[in-house]
């Protein structure tokens, strides 16, 4: 639950970054608890990567979808992209 996580409830979260850092604030499964919370993943997501920088002294990111398929992500670090598809999409979402 550090850093992948999912729960079909909830949705699932995926984590890249300072390892360390992601073990001691058991990052995945506390963005999952803050998506819980607010019903937000882009909320989730930032709150969980200020959690990561305050709390777990260490830089990354990771992206959050919710069991309807929105998607949040936050980064601490200026370079590192993300990207998504869905059926929808006609390509993937780059937003970097």
């Amino acid at each position: 639950g550090c850093g992948t996580y999912a729960d079909s409830s909830l949705g699932g979260v995926s984590c890249t970054g300072d390892g360390e850092a992601i073990i001691r604030v058991v990052l995945a499964r506390r963005a999952l608890d803050y998506l819980k919370e607010a019903d937000d993943p882009d909320y989730a997501a930032k709150v969980s990567v200020d959690l990561l920088v305050e709390e777990g002294r260490g830089e990354g990111g990771l992206i959050v979808v919710d069991w309807r398929g929105r998607i949040g992500y936050a980064q601490s670090t200026a370079l590192m992209p993300v990207g998504w598809m869905t059926p929808s999409l006609g390509e993937p979402a780059l937003p970097f």
